[in-house]
């Protein structure tokens, strides 16, 4: 999942959404661009509470990378299965 801060976000809200999501026990990889900064999380996000995160007004938008139930998915499992 990609948290997307909006640009020109102060460093004290950046700070305030990294702290927050560290404890909820996730990998946080942070891209600083020219203009705006992502975080990147690794771990399960299925169990996130996307409201808490998408109430901070610095905060642009949330992104999924990758679809839920991965590993039930016809991408993992081509042929039917029971």
């Amino acid at each position: 999942m990609l948290v997307v801060m909006k640009p020109g976000a102060p460093a004290t809200a950046i700070q305030s959404v990294e702290e927050k999501l560290r404890g909820m026990n996730l990998e946080i990889n942070l891209i600083q661009g020219a203009l705006q900064q992502v975080f990147a999380l690794v771990g399960d996000t299925s169990k996130l509470d996307l409201g808490m995160i998408q109430s901070n007004r610095h905060v642009e938008k949330l992104l999924r990378v990758q679809q839920p139930f991965k590993v039930a998915s016809r991408t993992f499992h081509a042929e039917d299965t029971v």
